[in-house]
């Protein structure tokens, strides 16, 4: 057996084993998926060995954080509403009495063509991680653009045309008087605000139809 001492070093590199090298690392580059954001996938719309087309979704993500609320805004209500207002969320899975809160957050610029009105994409985002609300979810949104103490709200249907003018029928002595009133807007439970014509404490008569 041959004995004596050995250096050991390291193999030269050519540049054509350098460009094998990045060759390499290009190609194994090509063979991962990097997410652009933190999350969780939710799909895969892919079989092992399956080859897909460029630019063809095949995998679901979901982003962490709060989930949003995307509604489109009539043009008749958008001049109400402003970045940071807060809005009230039911949700139709848990029912009316679960309440949820969020804020608008972005209100694009440019309207959305929907059945011939102009509506306007709004962005709510709920001000709290809730176990409860999941992705798909329908929502029912209530954004209160102005409040007003002690007013009279009355439904919907005691007020009618007569005449052209707005009024509603009063029981007065026992007796039907019709007085003509000026209503505002509508209430968040789909009352109607009397501005003036009536006053607290009248008690209306609402006409019914039957057939």
């Amino acid at each position: 057996m041959a004995r004596g001492s050995w250096r050991l070093t390291k193999p030269r590199q050519t540049p054509n084993t350098e460009a094998s090298l990045a060759n390499a690392y290009a190609l194994l580059n090509k063979t991962l998926i990097t997410a652009p954001f933190d999350g969780v996938i939710t799909k895969v719309d892919l079989d092992p060995g399956e080859i897909t087309s460029p630019n063809t979704p095949v995998i679901d993500m979901m982003g962490g954080g709060q989930y949003k609320i995307e509604s489109y805004v009539s043009e008749s209500d958008i001049a109400k509403m402003s970045i940071g207002q807060s809005a009230d969320v039911t949700l139709d899975a848990y029912g009316k009495d679960q309440k949820f809160t969020a804020k608008i957050v972005t209100v694009d610029s440019s309207e959305t063509i929907i059945d011939g009105v102009s509506t306007y994409k709004t962005t709510f985002v709920f001000d709290i991680e809730d176990p409860r609300i999941k992705s798909g979810m329908t929502a029912n949104i209530t954004v209160t653009t102005d409040q007003k103490k002690g007013v009279v709200v009355v439904p919907q249907d005691a007020v009618y045309l007569l005449n052209g003018d707005k009024v509603i029928d009063v029981l007065v002595d026992g007796k039907v008087a019709t007085k003509k009133v000026i209503t505002g807007g509508i209430s968040t439970e789909g009352d109607l605000l009397i501005v003036s014509g009536i006053s607290e404490g009248d008690v209306i008569q609402i006409k019914t139809t039957t057939e």
